[in-house]
């Protein structure tokens, strides 16, 4: 009877084998995983900077309240109330509003007002 045991292999006997999660053709384990995609994968691996991009990219142009956190290579970084990260060329030591002027690496560069 392979109601038996009541293990998956028992219970669906046509995706599982018999024992031990073998497969129905005999073989252990899941099938192996598919191997990239190319264009595709490299696409979908891009996405998240292109979304953070497009969105950062609203901003340009527009006030941003900067929240100073550190100085790094001349200038002070830090994120605006909309999580954005800002760059301002020079120190500037307390919360600040800026100008966005462009896209600048992982965030934006701005100029105190």
């Amino acid at each position: 009877d392979r109601w038996t045991d009541g293990t998956p292999g028992e219970i669906f006997p046509a995706v599982l084998g018999r024992r031990n999660g073998e497969t129905a053709n005999g073989r252990a384990g899941a099938p192996p995983a598919k191997k990239g995609r190319g264009r595709a994968r490299e696409r979908e691996q891009d996405f998240p900077a292109r979304l953070r991009a497009a969105y950062e990219g609203q901003f340009v142009g527009r006030t941003l309240s900067l929240v100073p956190e550190e100085q790094k290579e001349g200038f002070t970084v830090g994120y605006s109330e909309n999580y954005i990260r800002i760059y301002v060329q020079g120190t500037l030591a307390r919360k600040t509003d800026v100008r966005a002027l462009r896209p600048f690496k992982d965030g934006l560069l701005a100029a105190p007002q």
